[in-house]
């Protein structure tokens, strides 16, 4: 299977606060409650072109590398957003969203803890359908931070100590399905 993310290049550090966006136009998890919403969240703000969601569902906190990332990211996704057309590499659409798993190694969780105060580390996979019809599956490290939403972190090669491990994992088989109640 071939994991590739959905981040191609660089995004604005975020001032945005707390601010919590729920755009699902699919019946597919979103926002910040859960890891699949925020994973998805991700997906959506990649197809909607939309640096603004982007930057409010993203770790907020990093290196100097990781803060150019992101503003680098944010002016592509708004370039993009002014194209009449999306490129057709990019996304188009969710196909499934898998349950989110936690690392296999135990490292990256004592870390999340111990030197970010996280309070979880997980990841979920997620199929997007491309513009170009090929369909691609997104490997999305996700954190729950002290304000118990969950936020992406785009560039976890930037940070080995929270995602090792994190590509050597198994596919994920198990779909997310919505709760009932």
């Amino acid at each position: 299977m071939r994991l590739i993310g959905l981040v191609v290049s660089g995004a604005l550090l975020a001032s945005t606060g707390l601010a919590q966006l729920n755009v699902a136009k699919d019946p597919i998890s979103t926002g910040q409650t859960s890891p699949e919403g925020v994973a998805c969240d991700l997906a959506r703000a990649f197809i909607n072109r939309d640096s603004k969601q982007f930057l409010v569902i993203t770790v907020k906190d990093g290196n100097d590398e990781y803060r150019k990332f992101l503003k680098n990211m944010s002016r592509a996704m708004a370039a993009e957003k002014k194209r009449k057309t999306p490129s057709r590499g990019g996304p188009k659409a969710i196909v499934t969203c898998y349950a989110a798993r936690s690392l296999s190694l135990s490292g990256p969780k004592s870390a999340a803890y111990a030197l970010f105060n996280f309070n979880d580390v997980k990841f979920v996979d997620v199929k997007v359908r491309l513009v170009n019809g090929e369909t691609r599956l997104n490997r999305t490290l996700v954190i729950q931070d002290q304000d118990k939403r969950w936020y992406v972190h785009p560039r976890p090669d930037l940070v080995s100590t929270l995602s090792a491990g994190l590509n050597n994992e198994a596919p994920s088989s198990k779909e997310w399905k919505p709760l009932k109640g």
